[in-house]
């Protein structure tokens, strides 16, 4: 699954398929694997994302997918990869990335308490 993924250049195919590998991982294995992460990283890099119809369900997925995360650095650096593509992305998805964010920071106490140390 992994490689059609990889592969395909439709970005809103690419936020289908995660959300498919979210809840496969997620049901059946109970939990999401580093892989799922590294190339949920991938996705973000992509100016795509930014312009897509899907965004919505991109943040969506972005959201669960964090909550869900075990590691504590994993979620920080999730954290800063987004901050860094506001500097280019439109006030929309500013605004949207900022009340993701805000949520993410009210249901874990680790995050907040390494934001607040930095």
């Amino acid at each position: 699954m992994y490689k059609i993924v990889h592969k395909t250049t439709n970005t809103k195919a690419k936020i289908q398929l995660y959300l498919f590998l979210f809840q496969y991982h997620s049901h059946i294995h109970g939990s999401l694997t580093d892989r799922y992460y590294r190339s949920l990283y991938d996705l973000i890099k992509n100016d795509e994302v930014l312009n897509t119809s899907l965004a919505e369900v991109f943040f969506d997925l972005l959201l669960i997918s964090i909550k869900e995360d075990q590691n504590l650095a994993r979620k920080l650096a999730f954290i800063k990869r987004i901050l860094q593509i506001c500097f280019s992305a439109q006030a929309n998805f500013i605004a949207t990335t900022l009340l993701m964010l805000n949520n993410i920071i009210q249901e874990s106490e680790a995050v907040k308490i390494k934001i607040h140390q930095k």
